[in-house]
């Protein structure tokens, strides 16, 4: 038999309110300026490295950020130049 999960106010208004991944980066990235992975990694420490590596995959291939090699290992994201002032 399949058990249903009760949902209470609190909880729903905690998934509502939530951001998305992508659109805390955005505000980051539009905040903040460029930032490599590991410093948008280290300012959101509850997502994880999968998390995080998803939704900048997503966010490059819809052209709303772009990726450099910063050093080693690391990348710059950046806004794309039309969407440097976007809400």
């Amino acid at each position: 038999m399949m058990q249903v999960q009760e949902c209470t106010r609190e909880s729903v208004a905690s998934i509502v309110e939530r951001p998305s991944v992508e659109e805390w980066v955005l505000a980051s990235l539009r905040a903040r300026g460029s930032q490599t992975l590991d410093q948008l990694g280290s300012a959101l420490p509850e997502t994880n490295w999968a998390q995080l590596f998803l939704a900048i995959d997503r966010l490059s291939r819809s052209g709303l950020v772009t990726l450099r090699p910063a050093r080693q290992g690391d990348y710059l994201v950046s806004l794309t130049p039309t969407h440097l002032t976007a809400a």
